[in-house]
């Protein structure tokens, strides 16, 4: 399943850089993530199925796939395998941080002279918190 959210992030790389003018890497321990610096008009940031043998999606979705497939050598019928059980679910693309408070700066007990904030919001299953902070201070 890990490959399989690794070739999931790969299709949706695509779709943001189809999709926005301008994007920027965060690094994760697969490659790099991207994220848009701003979204074109009539953007598609809809879903995007997880890659599985019993994939149904719209043809811009299938074409991203099979490129992607490509690239990593790949073809669907791969992914029927006695040890794993892949299902084709949709996954949001656009995570937005829900019930996001930031607290006052205030001093750093751990770095001197320094300032520190708190932030805490909520995330959707299967989204990462520390993605997420990288892309809001790395942008």
């Amino acid at each position: 399943s890990a490959y399989q959210s690794f070739i999931w992030n790969e299709c949706v790389k695509k779709v943001v850089k189809n999709n926005s003018d301008g994007v920027f890497g965060i690094p994760y321990e697969a490659g790099k993530l991207t994220f848009p610096v701003k979204w074109k008009p009539g953007a598609k940031l809809s879903t995007f199925p997880l890659v599985a043998p019993d994939i149904k999606a719209p043809e811009w979705q299938m074409d991203i796939l099979n490129e992607v497939l490509k690239m990593e050598g790949m073809t669907l019928p791969e992914f029927v395998t006695d040890q794993h059980f892949y299902i084709a679910r949709e996954r949001e693309m656009l995570v937005v941080p829900q019930g996001l408070a930031v607290s006052p700066a205030e001093d750093d007990d751990l770095k001197a002279n320094k300032k520190k904030i708190t932030l805490s919001f909520a995330l959707s299953k299967g989204s990462y918190a520390t993605i997420i902070l990288k892309a809001l201070f790395e942008a």
